[in-house]
């Protein structure tokens, strides 16, 4: 029995898992970074405590093949602080990823984490529009190091976001599609 995703698992579909299979045939892949159903009543702990089963054999994919080095080691470090503070969730040395080929050390660029507050009483502004202000002012400030617009991309989640971009583009004169 194949079991993907195991960190979205909930006590239920855990037990249904266990009473199909014949105590030998479960075979579970998961990563606790990567649980997002817990709204829905998954519980990562429950892969966690079949991790600490002495009688469970755990296989720990510990290469990334697709990221930049410098990618790979800021999500390291950031899952090593926010895990080991939520949930009782331990982010061990067996959880830490490290690239899997030398070509993935070549053209690697910092890694920036931007934190965008929330509005203020001096700043009222929606949270989108705050953040299509703050990458309308990201761009202006690469352009004036040299980039050409033509060669700057905004990757958007939805086409609700493109109103706030476009709004905010235009108020700082970049010219967009």
């Amino acid at each position: 029995i194949m079991v993907d995703e195991f960190q979205d698992t909930n006590e239920y579909q855990d037990e249904i898992i266990r009473l199909i299979s014949n105590g030998t045939n479960i075979f579970r892949v998961g990563d606790i970074k990567q649980s997002i159903y817990r709204f829905r009543g998954a519980k990562p702990n429950i892969m966690q405590d079949l991790m600490k089963d002495t009688t469970t054999q755990n296989l720990f994919l510990s290469f990334n093949y697709r990221s930049k080095k410098d990618i790979v080691d800021y999500n390291s470090y950031v899952f090593d602080k926010l895990m080991n503070l939520s949930l009782g969730i331990s982010y061990s040395e067996h959880d830490h990823v490290n690239v899997g080929i030398p070509q993935q050390s070549e053209d690697s660029h910092p890694v920036e984490f931007h934190i965008i507050e929330r509005g203020d009483r001096y700043f009222e502004a929606s949270v989108n529009q705050q953040r299509a202000d703050y990458i309308a002012q990201e761009i202006i400030k690469f352009h004036k190091q040299g980039y050409a617009f033509k060669d700057m991309v905004i990757l958007v989640r939805s086409h609700a976001s493109k109103a706030y971009l476009k709004e905010a583009f235009v108020a700082a004169n970049i010219p967009h599609y």
